[in-house]
């Protein structure tokens, strides 16, 4: 897989509503600036606009302040955060490499609280995801991705779906942005255990697509890797494909076993 997956619904209502219905409670935005998180919301909602609409320093400070809400409070600004992402100007947050990994720390702070409200834990996960879509973002993922994986592959085996899906998601990225990193495979090396891990037990097919995905990603042209995963077992467990026939994935995961299985054989 070469193309990174991101979470790209833009539906700025509900999220919009509430942040309203918070800031009444909160009152952390001043007069001054209610029209700067108006012109804020309308820009983020109008999706067929990203490649030309533009946002300006006091509308992204409004952002960041509304992320310094409480964790109860936060996550319809974390579903703000997470559809800015997909905006051209959000490359731009990441430019200077302190500033842009102070969002990731945020996220991460979220995730590694166990008992966070699910909503923020998948929220944080689907902006981390989203933090793939630009050059800027992707590279401090890159630069931190002991720390991120580590995180995240406890969300692996969580009850529930969505989250796992996001979790997954995330190392589907890394391993597409993994594949042109010949020099340093210790990110694929930190990940492959727990995706292995998870294959046969995963009972969604959208998420079983995935992790198959990740995982040839991650042992393609790597011996070390490929080791690994043949340690993990990973033959054995790519049995658990059976349970999926007659779903709408079967075909394409068919497809991405037996290039796994061809990948392990050489």
């Amino acid at each position: 897989m070469q193309s990174h997956l991101l979470f790209d619904s833009i539906n700025i209502a509900g999220p919009e509503k509430k942040i309203r219905e918070f800031e009444e409670e909160l009152k952390t935005i001043e007069e001054k600036e209610q029209k700067n998180l108006t012109r804020l919301l309308k820009v983020v909602g109008e999706k067929q606009h990203y490649h030309t609409s533009e946002l300006y320093k006091q509308e992204w400070d409004v952002l960041k302040k509304l992320l310094d809400w409480p964790n109860k409070n936060v996550f319809p600004v974390l579903d703000v955060f997470r559809m800015f992402l997909l905006h051209s100007q959000a490359s731009e947050m990441f430019k200077v490499f302190d500033h842009g990994a102070e969002y990731l720390y945020k996220f991460l702070s979220m995730l590694s609280n166990k008992n966070e409200l699910a909503a923020n834990q998948l929220l944080c996960l689907k902006c981390i995801s989203n933090m793939f879509k630009h050059p800027s973002s992707t590279f401090v993922l890159v630069s931190k991705y002991e720390m991120v994986i580590d995180a995240v592959v406890d969300y692996l085996s969580h009850e529930n779906k969505g989250i796992r899906n996001g979790a997954i998601t995330v190392l589907l990225n890394y391993a597409v942005a993994f594949v042109t990193r010949k020099d340093d495979n210790q990110g694929r090396v930190q990940a492959i255990g727990g995706l292995v891990n998870v294959i046969d037990t995963e009972s969604e097919p959208q998420n079983y697509m995935r992790i198959l995905a990740a995982v040839g990603n991650l042992i393609f042209e790597d011996e070390e890797v490929q080791s690994l995963a043949n340690e993990f077992g990973l033959l054995d467990k790519l049995s658990s494909l059976e349970k999926f026939k007659g779903k709408d994935v079967y075909d394409k995961c068919s497809k991405y076993v037996e290039e796994i299985k061809i990948i392990l054989s050489d």
